[in-house]
């Protein structure tokens, strides 16, 4: 079978990752022991690329003998589609591991890198990195007095929650991976809850305007008659708002049996409203 031609983003990628796999290849084989990050290991393959390319972040780690390192290093292997479940089963989240790899740490690339070669038994437990991952493994929440309870999601990276916005029970995530990046996001929020009449109908307007005329032309069955734009707004019911840093929201509605169960998502920002709407799932 015959690779498709790589471009644009996707070149940039595989350009990237080939420069730093090659840097990787040509440095020495160490023994590293390493934190999984909550995400856990995860696959991809660059257009192009016959081969997957399976991914982690350690946390902490340190070279054996070493001292510890904290901060991000990202450790990969390139492996054919069948092997990848059986490498990620080695790679739990949250656990300490011991790997050989081709090891490097550039700022110019980014920091730490690690070209996996295999997981090695563990020889016992290391111990500074065991109370860093039993760290990370504890939950975190705190309590809002406008939100309620957030609680981090280190998987997704976010702080989730429930709540009620409009007449509407609502799950509510912010972009954050610790209490301290919290904030901003949170800011962002209570600014969205002080008018959340004028929010929701901005939101269903943009949905109305970018998707009723997709609804009509495409997803009516055959007795089914044109719905007009109110109608449209009123099938639509709110389910959840997710918020960034940088004030960036998304509000996901129920389509109402419109579209088929697909989630109606709508995107913008808390100071300029709502500017696109798509279909989600």
């Amino acid at each position: 079978m015959s690779l498709a031609p790589v471009s644009g983003f996707a070149a940039l990628m595989k350009q990237r990752a080939d420069c730093i796999l090659d840097r990787l290849a040509a440095a020495p084989i160490i023994t590293l022991h390493c934190v999984v990050d909550a995400s856990g290991a995860g696959a991809s393959q660059l257009q192009g690329e016959a081969l997957r390319s399976l991914t982690f972040t350690s946390t902490a780690w340190r070279a054996e003998g070493g001292t510890p390192a904290i901060g991000k290093m990202t450790v990969r292997k390139r492996l054919e589609r069948d092997e990848v479940d059986s490498l990620r089963a080695q790679l739990p989240p949250l656990t300490v591991v011991r790997l050989r790899a081709h090891w490097i740490d550039d700022p110019e690339i980014g920091g730490a890198h690690a070209l996996l070669v295999e997981v090695l038994p563990s020889n016992g437990v290391d111990p500074d990195l065991e109370r860093i991952a039993e760290t990370q493994r504890q939950p975190v929440a705190i309590q809002d007095e406008i939100l309620g309870m957030l609680s981090l999601d280190r998987r997704l990276q976010q702080f989730r929650g429930k709540s009620s916005y409009g007449g509407h029970d609502v799950s509510v995530a912010v972009d954050a991976a610790s209490v301290e990046t919290l904030s901003l996001g949170v800011a962002h929020l209570h600014a969205l809850w002080g008018d959340q009449a004028a929010s929701l109908a901005a939101a269903t307007e943009c949905a109305a305007r970018d998707l009723l005329r997709v609804m009509n032309d495409s997803w009516l069955d055959a007795d089914e008659s044109e719905l007009g734009e109110s109608d449209f707004k009123l099938r639509l019911s709110l389910q959840a708002i997710e918020m960034d840093a940088h004030g960036r929201v998304c509000f996901s509605f129920g389509d109402g049996g419109m579209f088929a169960g697909h989630s109606v998502s709508v995107h913008g920002t808390v100071d300029r409203g709502f500017d696109r709407a798509t279909l989600v799932g």
